[in-house]
């Protein structure tokens, strides 16, 4: 069995296949890079070991199920440029913001861990449970340029 712990993508990457990278118990870390406009549903789902991501202000989605469950996720940084959060893009991911402190919040969007997140102006659509069970968030910036904040997006969010 293969073992792949870091998935550093090349600069000529467009786009991420539906569950490409589902399900891959030891990755630790995706590099995604500037030009990436397009992500499916489920890319790094159920990556249990992954603990960093950054999204490229090239991709505009955030798809649906994204990172779902992905519990060790501690590290996520979203440029400027993202449009979307889909549904349940973040739901599970128990790990996010345990090792936060000195993020930059204008950028950053955690699980149970979370305190405080700073939507980006770019993003005009929260999806349904796209920060579902973030049970330590206590507080949420809303940006210009928010339109729409769709059913349960903060659901079981019990600090707020």
């Amino acid at each position: 069995m293969i073992h792949v712990v870091e998935a550093v993508l090349p600069s000529t990457l467009e786009g991420i296949g539906m569950y490409a990278f589902a399900y891959m118990k030891s990755l630790e870390e995706a590099i995604l890079p500037e030009g990436l406009t397009t992500m499916g549903e489920g890319a790094f789902q159920v990556c249990h070991s992954l603990t960093t991501v950054s999204i490229p202000s090239t991709l505009k989605v955030i798809p649906y199920n994204a990172f779902w469950e992905c519990k060790k996720l501690t590290t996520l940084t979203i440029s400027e440029g993202v449009e979307e959060i889909g549904e349940c893009a973040f739901n599970g991911c128990s790990g996010l913001g345990s090792e936060s402190e000195n993020a930059d919040f204008s950028t950053m969007f955690d699980g149970p861990g979370l305190h405080r997140a700073e939507i980006p102006g770019s993003v005009k659509k929260i999806g349904m449970q796209a920060f579902a069970y973030c049970t330590m968030l206590r507080e949420v910036v809303l940006n210009e340029g928010i339109e729409r904040i769709d059913s349960y997006a903060f659901e079981n969010c019990n600090c707020l």
